[in-house]
């Protein structure tokens, strides 16, 4: 339709399979955003899609690196939550290999990563320019010239399981600590209407953790939610919700569910996203 808009992905494990759904869904109704954010397993999917990686290729990419790095380490409920951390080093060399070195700055759609530095406790975008102006002023660190696999490295870096990403004198953990569904980053560049795609609605259900890791994510989720919630019903114009509060965030079989799940959540939002795209561009308020 020739209009900027935005797609934010939330964060969500294997959940964050079912952004390949949505996109597939949307690039079919000829809607492609012209500005996509990611944090955590939606960081990698927004990092390849924005360089150009077919979606196919993403999801065979996200599939192998997932199964490489804990076959590096054993069973994900084995691990000592010690000294098993995942480095994460093989898989940003992966994404760094895939995507030929490129910069955050270098790609189109723009795109936006979000991560935490837990030295600051600061929101860390990663982004192909500082805003002029923005919300939150001195609040908010934006990193301008790394390369992508960096960025994501950061962004997935869920505490607990990764080891921080060290890049200067911060330490980067997933983005999902402040917020799983990076809209800020868009609302910060000034983009309108925001499609966000939010994956954390299993934290508000009743569940009982299945292993460590599980138990681990559960509480790190429980804690995003609330600030999520506010953030997607004031800044977001649609949310995309796949039903995925099922399936278990380490349930590494359900890739293809998680999938179909994902399109057809956006599939039922189309009129929605149709209607944010034609109607008067109102400025969100200030954070």
């Amino acid at each position: 339709m020739g209009r900027e808009w935005g797609l934010a992905l939330g964060g969500g494990g294997v959940y964050g399979f079912a952004h390949l759904g949505v996109l597939e869904v949307l690039e079919k109704a000829g809607l492609k955003p012209t500005h996509v954010s990611g944090t955590s397993a939606g960081s990698i999917v927004a990092g390849l899609y924005c360089s150009g990686i077919s979606l196919t290729r993403i999801g065979q990419f996200g599939a192998e690196a997932l199964a490489f790095e804990v076959a590096r380490k054993g069973e994900l409920k084995s691990l000592d939550l010690l000294s098993g951390l995942l480095p994460g080093t093989m898989l940003e060399k992966a994404m760094d290999v895939l995507l030929k070195g490129r910069l955050v700055r270098d790609v189109s759609p723009e795109l936006y990563i979000e991560a935490v530095d837990v030295n600051s406790g600061r929101l860390v975008i990663f982004a192909p320019q500082e805003p002029a102006a923005r919300a939150s002023q001195g609040k908010t660190v934006y990193e301008t010239g790394a390369k992508i696999s960096a960025a994501i490295r950061a962004s997935i870096s869920i505490p607990g399981l990764f080891q921080p990403k060290r890049l200067g004198d911060m330490q980067l953990v997933d983005g999902g600590v402040l917020d799983m569904v990076p809209v800020q980053s868009l609302v910060n560049a000034g983009v309108r209407p925001i499609v966000a795609v939010d994956l954390g609605g299993y934290a508000e259900k009743p569940a009982e953790p299945r292993n460590a890791f599980s138990l681990i994510w559960r509480c790190f989720s429980i804690q995003a939610r609330e600030l999520t919630s506010v953030t997607l019903a004031s800044r977001a114009d649609v949310v995309i919700t796949p039903v995925v509060e099922d399936m278990d965030i380490f349930d590494f079989d359900k890739i293809k569910e998680c999938v179909r799940r994902g399109g057809e959540a956006a599939r039922e939002k189309l009129p929605e996203i149709a209607f944010a795209l034609t109607s008067p561009r109102v400025p969100h308020g200030n954070s």
